[in-house]
């Protein structure tokens, strides 16, 4: 019964890891490492739920204990640094979208707006 406490803790641990993980990849604009690590995280946290519904009929209110207590701290305060990560990085994808909106109106004022005539004629 220790191993399987043992091993919620594990998954636990885990899924804070997979959490820091995601924001380093996210912080270098590393899209496939960030989309890679939240893949890995929400496994984690479905493991972790799938053995809690079992550990909390072995031992009701196992949670509570200070161990569990730091381990839950330890992930809330990973999850909102990871919040306020991408809240910074959609922030300032927003700000690069606009300057591209931005270029984008001006280009389109020097173009023509015409056809470039490429010598192929249509026939119905």
């Amino acid at each position: 019964m220790d191993q399987q406490f043992l091993r919620q803790e594990q998954m636990l641990k885990a899924y804070i890891a997979r959490g820091l993980r995601a924001l380093k990849a996210l912080e270098t604009s590393d899209w496939d490492g960030f989309d890679k690590a939240m893949r890995w995280k929400k496994a984690a946290f479905h493991h972790f739920r799938a053995m809690d519904h079992k550990l909390e009929q072995l031992r009701p209110g196992y949670l509570h204990a200070k161990t569990w207590q730091d381990l839950w701290q330890e992930a809330e305060t990973a999850d909102r640094a990871l919040e306020e990560g991408i809240e910074l990085h959609k922030d300032k994808l927003q700000k690069q979208l606009v300057r591209i909106r931005n270029h984008k109106a001006t280009l389109n004022k020097f173009h023509s707006g015409g056809q470039n005539p490429t010598g192929f004629v249509e026939t119905v």
